[in-house]
């Protein structure tokens, strides 16, 4: 009864989109026998500007924008600047609409923009080879992000407080950005890519299942490279977690070390599907190719006391050796559950010889927050 309101909000939230998935895949149906076709908006990342003005001609080999120093040496000056600033300046000259995609290595773009630059399959955003970093949000919701903090070396948000799930009343445009980004991926786009950051931009449906898409892309190796996959707020449900655990159970999938599915309505079936998939994985692997993973958040899920002895088995070292930090705050674990939880963490074995931390409910154990 305790998760019987959350599930409620889940039900709320995805039947909404879901109706309005159904509809719109009715009239895609529609579109297609009759011939109809659809005419795509401009976007600032699209080439359609700069293509007019292009000559059929490639660029020649040796030609630079500074001859001296070579086209690397200013791949890598220009990489410090923003991604949007730089594409901003392709508009110099032709030399920049061709070059200056390559020197991007971070953007952060709002999805449906992200829709229709990954339009036609000659855009400039296609054309990111060295693209290393895709943070895709909502328009206005990018604020709601919760405040990073350190873990390692690696500043990233952890916990599920101020992890919003998308709004019953926005529209799902976010799912298309994400099947328009799995198709881009299928076609040998963003190999480079080494963190995908996607925090309450879609909420998953059934009908159109942008996951599936996304996971598969990432199975056949689209982004063999990835290491950072968050995935909070997307109300995935257990179906969407069933999509991640079968990404993590095959060989082929990135090597990832964070995996965050914050806000995502995942209960006991997903979350035990998810857990079985790094037990699998690690049967299969050899010592020295033994799952990396450091970080992986559930906050703000439907995790209970039916999924502590999962938890147990996580938390002593042969599964994830590299385990660092577990969320699992905001979420429906008793005060003995977390105490069971905390116990595991704390145990150091030859497998995992370092304390592991995990985060659980402010106020439900005293020292929780940082075993």
């Amino acid at each position: 009864m305790a998760t019987l309101r959350r599930r409620l909000q889940s039900l709320v939230a995805t039947s909404v989109h879901e109706a309005a998935a159904s509809r719109l895949l009715e009239v895609q149906a529609a579109d297609h026998l009759t011939g109809k076709r659809r005419v795509l908006s401009r976007s600032l990342l699209s080439a359609s500007e700069v293509v007019k003005r292009r000559r059929t001609t490639c660029r020649a080999s040796g030609c630079s924008i500074f001859p001296s120093i070579g086209d690397d040496c200013v791949r890598t000056i220009i990489s410090f600047l923003d991604g949007k600033e730089v594409m901003h300046q392709r508009l110099l000259n032709r030399f920049a609409a061709e070059f200056l995609p390559s020197c991007v290595l971070s953007l952060t773009v709002e999805a449906a923009q992200l829709a229709r630059g990954l339009a036609s399959p000659s855009s400039s955003m296609r054309q990111m080879t060295n693209l290393q970093g895709l943070v895709i949000h909502k328009a206005g919701t990018l604020s709601l992000a919760p405040t990073a903090v350190t873990t390692g070396s690696t500043s990233t948000p952890l916990y599920a407080w101020g992890c919003a799930e998308l709004p019953a009343s926005q529209a799902n445009d976010g799912e298309d950005a994400v099947l328009a980004l799995a198709q881009a991926l299928d076609s040998g786009s963003f190999r480079n890519l080494k963190k995908l950051q996607l925090v309450s931009v879609f909420v998953n449906t059934r009908s159109r299942n942008a996951l599936r898409a996304l996971c598969q892309a990432l199975i056949d190796g689209g982004c063999p490279l990835l290491e950072d996959l968050l995935l909070a707020g997307n109300s995935l449900a257990d179906f969407g977690a069933l999509e991640v655990a079968r990404l993590l159970t095959v060989a082929s999938a990135p090597r990832l070390i964070r995996l965050d599915l914050r806000r995502n309505f995942i209960g006991e079936t997903g979350l035990h599907a998810v857990l079985a998939a790094f037990a699998q994985t690690q049967k299969l692997q050899t010592q020295q190719t033994s799952r990396q993973l450091e970080v992986l958040c559930m906050g703000g899920n439907l995790v209970t006391d039916n999924c502590v002895a999962a938890l147990q088995t996580l938390l002593a070292g042969f599964v994830c050796p590299q385990l660092r930090f577990l969320g699992l705050e905001d979420n429906f674990l008793s005060v003995k559950g977390v105490q069971l939880v905390l116990e595991a963490a704390a145990v150091c074995t030859d497998s995992s010889p370092r304390v592991r931390r995990v985060s659980c409910d402010r106020g439900v154990a005293g020292e929780a927050a940082d075993a």
